[in-house]
């Protein structure tokens, strides 16, 4: 909405090419802490080489702000459960309790 204001269809499409861009700096940054620094440039190249993630930069839509907004919230989560030396994240404890109970 806020391209829209600015400047027309040509503003919105220029915000969500940002937005792929900011996507495929975020897929780098969650590889290269979860595979290594060697493996950072391998999956953003891939991931921005999609035909999807390349037509979708292209055009005003909401794919890649949600996958924008997933991507780093799986890091900021990945750091958290890191920091608290938690090796089961919440919803699997929940997963694994949910079991039925013997009365």
């Amino acid at each position: 909405m806020a391209g829209l204001a600015l400047d027309g269809p040509v503003a919105a499409k220029l915000m969500h090419f940002w937005t792929a861009i900011l996507l495929v700096l975020s897929v780098a940054l969650l590889a290269r802490k979860h595979f290594g620094a060697r493996s950072a440039p391998l999956a953003a190249v891939a991931f921005a080489g999609m035909p999807i993630v390349l037509w979708e930069a292209t055009t005003a839509y909401v794919d890649l702000a949600t996958a924008l907004y997933t991507v780093l919230g799986v890091y900021v989560c990945s750091i958290t459960w890191t920091r608290i030396n938690c090796a089961m994240p919440p919803g699997a404890a929940y997963a694994w309790d949910s079991r039925p109970q013997r009365r």
